[in-house]
């Protein structure tokens, strides 16, 4: 945990809160997916956010099963 953050309610919490912040939240802002705001640690929808198709609703679009490109 950073000296910025607010105090997370368990230990698995402030893990998961670490691994987003220095893995997942970077990938995803970098593609455009997501913007961050550091300085309120906020995250919000990026100019890319509607590009993302849950793994989800894959199946469903493709006839129940995935496409090769996501194998």
């Amino acid at each position: 945990m950073l000296n910025d953050d607010p105090p997370s309610a368990d230990e698995d919490v402030a893990r998961l809160r670490l691994k987003l912040r220095h893995t997942n939240l970077s990938t995803f802002v970098e593609h455009g997916f997501l913007t961050w705001d550091h300085n309120e640690n906020l995250v919000k929808k990026g100019p890319r956010f509607d590009a993302v198709t849950p793994v989800s609703d894959l199946p469903n679009n493709h006839g129940g099963e995935l496409p090769d490109e996501y194998l």
